[in-house]
């Protein structure tokens, strides 16, 4: 049975990242958010033990620092804008901490798809481009004969998508970042009315690309 994150309480801010207790209290986990830049937002959840508050160097000797072990991030959180305000920042970031739950062995991330929007990307699949409304793992096979529409996975599988809404032409793209190989891959749902990502972890790490720019 999964858990819904809501509400969180308890703001404060480390090297540009901002994070909340998640639930009724830190024993459900943490929310933090960061805005690189002014179209990137980086969401995690962490839950206990794994939350650290260690800050770790670039791989490339770079100035500034992360949250997490990168090596290619060649970027520190401290060396992009800063938002004016606390309240700011915490207003940005708000509608990005929706839809995250837990179970005791699971994470899963739901997003509600707009009436008109359609789901591209997550790698090399078969059948239409849209992707909505079709459930895959998010690991990918070489066909030992041949491949056809019903053949769930290929030769790339990649966690982004782009959602598009046609009726206002704003667009928008989602990135699971995650290291290593899932110890139990799980399906991703892309549902009439819903994104339905759950994964085997204790932590999950986000990318949003928020644009609004018309297609």
């Amino acid at each position: 049975m999964f858990t819904t994150i809501t509400p969180y309480y308890g703001i404060q801010e480390l090297h540009g990242e901002y994070i909340w207790e998640a639930g009724e209290s830190a024993a459900a986990g943490w929310l933090a958010g960061a805005m690189l830049g002014s179209e990137i937002i980086r969401v995690r959840f962490i839950r206990p033990p794994h939350f650290d508050k260690t800050r770790y160097r670039l791989a490339n000797g770079g100035a500034g620092t992360l949250p997490y072990h990168s090596w290619i991030v060649n970027r520190g959180d401290e060396q992009w804008p800063a938002t004016s305000s606390q309240e700011s920042a915490e207003a940005i970031l708000a509608s990005y901490l929706q839809g995250f739950a837990f179970s005791d062995t699971e994470i899963r991330l739901t997003r509600l798809l707009a009436n008109e929007e359609r789901v591209y990307g997550l790698g090399e699949r078969t059948g239409d481009m849209n992707k909505r409304g079709q459930t895959f793992p998010i690991w990918n096979v070489d066909p030992p004969l041949r491949h056809n529409a019903s053949t769930l996975t290929m030769y790339a599988s990649i966690p982004f998508y782009i959602g598009l809404q046609r009726d206002t032409g704003r667009a928008y793209g989602v990135l699971r970042w995650i290291s290593g190989i899932p110890a139990r891959p799980r399906p991703l749902r892309l549902s009439k009315e819903t994104v339905w990502w759950p994964i085997s972890s204790l932590a999950l790490r986000l990318l949003m690309c928020c644009g609004n720019t018309r297609i």
